[in-house]
């Protein structure tokens, strides 16, 4: 067999029929994601490996796949969602609705990917990128509080998971407020 011992799942190939390929994924990533959703993401993303898929087409797969995964079993959160992506939720959101319509139950699946879905079209930063700060403004932070770089990085990923979580905004004051407060303790860590 072309994938081995990967076992497509049946009621995935009757759900290729209504099932869409988001936008940013490439076409036979979904589908295969799809297609082997009982599959672990790495044994998917191995065999397509040797099947001389690209690598962008294998990472894509992969990534809808662990999306799909923890969604399946309740463990996916907003950070989490955030860092695999939007069409890796896209993908959840339409495979899982595909395979409810193919008779298998995922309606409790599907519904949290598309408030997942909705929550990433909510305006909140996407990734650290999008915070109203960086680096640079936490290095005289660091500086003035005899604090090594290495911790900014520590510090910026505690005040993204914080502006996602919606426990402070992303505006720049309260972000520089609370990096001081998080940087005061690393240096009392220290």
């Amino acid at each position: 067999p072309l994938f081995g011992a990967l076992l497509p799942n049946p009621q995935a190939i009757a759900a290729l029929g209504s099932y869409r390929t988001p936008d940013g994924m490439p076409p036979v990533a979904g589908k295969l994601a799809l297609l082997f959703i009982r599959e672990q993401p790495q044994a998917l993303a191995q065999r397509m490996q040797a099947l001389r898929f690209s690598v962008r087409e294998t990472e894509a797969a992969s990534t809808a796949l662990t999306a799909t995964h923890a969604l399946w079993v309740g463990k996916l959160s907003l950070v989490d969602a955030l860092r695999l992506g939007r069409p890796a939720i896209t993908h959840a959101v339409d495979a899982f609705a595909a395979l409810t319509q193919a008779g298998e139950p995922y309606q409790a699946q599907s519904a949290q990917a598309q408030e997942l879905l909705a929550a990433m079209q909510s305006g909140i930063p996407m990734s650290l990128r999008a915070l109203a700060v960086s680096g640079d403004d936490l290095l005289p932070l660091c500086q003035s509080l005899a604090l090594p770089a290495k911790v900014i990085g520590a510090t910026l990923d505690a005040l993204w998971r914080a502006t996602v979580a919606g426990v402070l905004p992303n505006e720049r004051q309260a972000l520089l407020a609370q990096a001081v407060q998080l940087l005061q303790g690393h240096r009392a860590e220290g």
